[in-house]
């Protein structure tokens, strides 16, 4: 290889060198200083209080059907739906 760089500026690491100087330094809290609530974390206390909302008045007494019977009938209508409709088109051809 050869001495010279084809890069037009220096290389990473004596980039990031020279801007090191340039940032702030961390600062250690002192213990007068109180956590922020920020407003990720308030949404998700939101969330968890709508969602313990929602289980309490879910609980009702209307039962649901199984799992397997509510995707299943809408693919069994689909799939007769279709079957009409190409039993229609094939007629009128």
């Amino acid at each position: 290889m050869s001495a010279h760089s084809a890069l037009s500026s220096p290389p990473p690491a004596q980039g990031k060198a020279s801007k090191r100087h340039d940032r702030v330094a961390p600062r250690l809290a002192s213990g007068e200083e109180r956590p922020v609530q920020s407003p990720v974390h308030a949404l998700q206390q939101e969330l968890i209080r709508t969602d313990a909302v929602m289980r309490d008045s879910s609980g009702s007494s209307v039962q649901k059907a199984p799992g397997w019977v509510r995707l299943t009938l809408p693919l069994a209508a689909s799939l007769a739906l279709w079957a009409v409709i190409f039993q229609l088109v094939s007629m009128v051809w």
